[in-house]
């Protein structure tokens, strides 16, 4: 009988993908991943002009590393380098269509630049691939209020307050739409809810406060 080579409860289909593909690891991609590991490294100790470097150097030893410029990206942007950081997150994303976070990041760089067309299409995406994340939703309702749409606004704010009920930021927001709605009523009893909100977390704070000290 042949014995296990892996240990009870290995995936061993995916280990044995991961064995392969550092078997068949080229010795430029190699190379490309040890500079991305260090890239890390100065990314935490925030430094991000030597990090820019070696994502850089690990981008030009293999072209098709989607998370080098994911990651590149989002250096790019703190440091106030926009062109730079949609430029990176749009190649991140053709490299892998179903990166989300890039999705998302391009998507906000894109509504702050005021090109909301192509932010809607970002965060429909994101949402498309994390149905989840009543963030998006959320983001995604603020540029259509920017627009005028504000059914589909109410229809993302509402989207959000499902997945996260105690979300008060779509509640007012989505209070606010329903006034530009002159929707007095609905407004009125998102204002209700927020307050209900704010009461419940500040009991709960003073309780916590008296029994923990």
């Amino acid at each position: 009988m042949k014995q296990n080579e892996y240990p009870p409860g290995w995936d061993e289909e995916r280990v044995q993908k991961v064995i392969d593909y550092y078997e068949n690891q080229t010795e430029d991609e190699a190379v490309a991943e040890d500079y991305h590991y260090r890239a890390k490294t100065h990314f935490k100790d925030c430094g991000f002009d030597k990090a820019i470097a070696d994502y850089t150097q690990a981008i030009e030893l293999n072209q098709k590393d989607a998370e080098a410029y994911y990651t590149r990206g989002k250096l790019y942007d703190e440091a106030g380098k926009y062109d730079k950081a949609i430029a990176d997150f749009s190649m991140a994303i053709k490299l892998d269509p179903e990166h989300a976070d890039a999705w998302g990041f391009c998507a906000t760089l894109y509504s702050e630049q005021g090109e909301y067309d192509k932010a809607i299409e970002g965060f429909s995406k994101e949402i498309e691939l994390r149905p989840y994340d009543a963030e998006t939703y959320f983001e995604r309702g603020e540029i259509y209020v920017k627009i005028g749409e504000y059914i589909k606004a109410i229809v993302d704010f509402t989207v959000a307050i499902e997945l996260v009920p105690t979300f008060t930021e779509a509640y007012f927001e989505r209070a606010m739409t329903y006034l530009r709605m002159d929707k007095l009523e609905c407004a009125m009893q998102d204002f209700d809810k927020i307050s209900e909100l704010k009461r419940d977390s500040t009991q709960i704070f003073m309780i916590e406060t008296l029994f923990c000290g």
